[in-house]
Order: structure tokens, then C-alpha cells, then sequence
């Protein structure tokens, strides 16, 4: 069994959806190690010329200004070939897995998803057998700390409203919306926003 921590570097411009995915990991029992976050792709390239600050892998936004995900990971790729990149994204993937490869990107996953999934990406990236295998079980009802947030966008979810809908009533983006839904994944162990709706209806979180 894989005993060391993977260390990783994670790259989006969204600086809400940033602080929530480097808590959702540090807040997580699999074994990384976030080094450091950054917003832009130029700050991630700076931070990985220390040596110290290195990741083994670095998950990054597709969408970026000036330097998006797959420019970034053609640049990592070229500097430092030891290192994985995962990119990220809240919409479809525009490039042909021909690109992707080429700009040395080793996966994609979408925003939404859970973080375990996440967590196993990661652990593919590197060959890392326990992350690979991760999932998390879900919390009994007393443990589940939702915030007031989390649980607006559940009660609008269950009210029928798209992702779409619900980033415009909250006057949020929808990439925030879907980091909100993956923290609220990894609370309630859960795999999709019909089994977090169903999960806080049984147990009376949320009308």
C-alpha cells in the first residue's frame, strides 16, 4: 500500500472556487498534500521554478484567461516532464484527446463531479494504488455540517431549477455552484445532485 502523501498544486482564476478545492482536499483523509494554489497559469509556472514547491501533479481549469489549462500543461510538460497534469472543467471539453496528449495532460474531469473521484484521477496520474482505489463513506445525519448556502442550492435543485438557474438567482458563477455541489458530494457521500437531494429530504435537512 502507497504510504506517502502525493503532493499537488491546483490553478483556477476563480478565487472562490480555488480556497473551496484546496479545504475540500485538505479536509479529505487521502493522502495529499496541497502545496500550493494558484489563480492564474503564469503564478503556477512560477511557483513550480522552486524545486521545494514542485508537485507530482497539478489539477488546473480548462478556462483561463491569458494561459488556459491545456497551454499550461504544454509548458509543464516542456519544464518539468516529472510532474502530472489534470484538467478540470464545468463544461465540454473542446479539444481532441490528440491535444490533450500532446500538451501532456494525463486526464480530465468535470467540476461536478465528487471529490473521490477526483481523488482517484489524481491517484491514476501517478500510479498511486490507494488513491486510485479511494471512496469515502457517507457521514450519518448528526455529522453532516451543510452551510446555508449548500443548502439553498439543494432546495433550489429540488425545486427543478438548472444549474444555470440557480447561478442566477444566487448572482453566482456556475463553475462557484459546482464546487459548492462536489463539497457537498464529499459531506454526504454521495455521487450525483439527485442523491444529495434525496439524502437531505430523508433526513430533514431541507424541505
Amino acid at each position: 500500500m502507497d504510504t506517502q502523501r502525493v503532493t499537488l498544486g491546483i490553478v483556477d482564476n476563480d478565487p472562490f472556487a480555488l480556497r473551496m478545492l484546496a479545504e475540500l482536499f485538505r479536509r479529505s483523509s487521502a493522502p495529499i498534500a496541497v502545496r500550493w494554489a494558484a489563480q492564474s497559469g503564469l503564478e503556477a509556472l512560477s511557483l513550480c521554478e522552486d524545486p521545494a514547491s514542485l508537485p507530482q501533479v497539478v489539477l488546473t481549469d480548462m478556462s483561463m484567461p491569458v494561459m488556459d489549462g491545456v497551454r499550461l500543461s504544454a509548458e509543464l510538460h516542456a519544464r518539468h516532464p516529472g510532474t502530472a497534469v489534470v484538467g478540470m472543467t464545468a463544461f465540454r471539453v473542446e479539444h481532441t484527446e490528440e491535444e490533450l496528449r500532446r500538451a501532456g495532460m494525463v486526464g480530465v474531469v468535470y467540476k461536478e463531479r465528487p471529490t473521490d473521484e477526483l481523488i482517484r484521477v489524481i491517484g491514476s496520474a501517478v500510479g498511486n494504488e490507494t488513491l486510485m482505489r479511494w471512496g469515502g463513506r457517507a457521514q450519518g445525519a448528526s455529522a453532516v455540517r451543510l452551510t446555508e448556502t449548500e443548502l439553498t442550492i439543494l432546495r433550489l435543485y429540488a425545486a427543478g431549477l438548472t444549474v444555470k438557474a440557480v447561478a442566477r438567482r444566487l448572482g453566482r458563477s456556475e463553475t462557484t455552484v459546482k464546487t459548492h455541489m462536489r463539497s457537498i458530494y464529499a459531506k454526504l457521500g454521495v455521487n450525483s445532485r439527485a442523491e444529495a437531494v434525496a439524502y437531505c429530504v430523508r433526513e430533514g435537512l431541507i424541505d
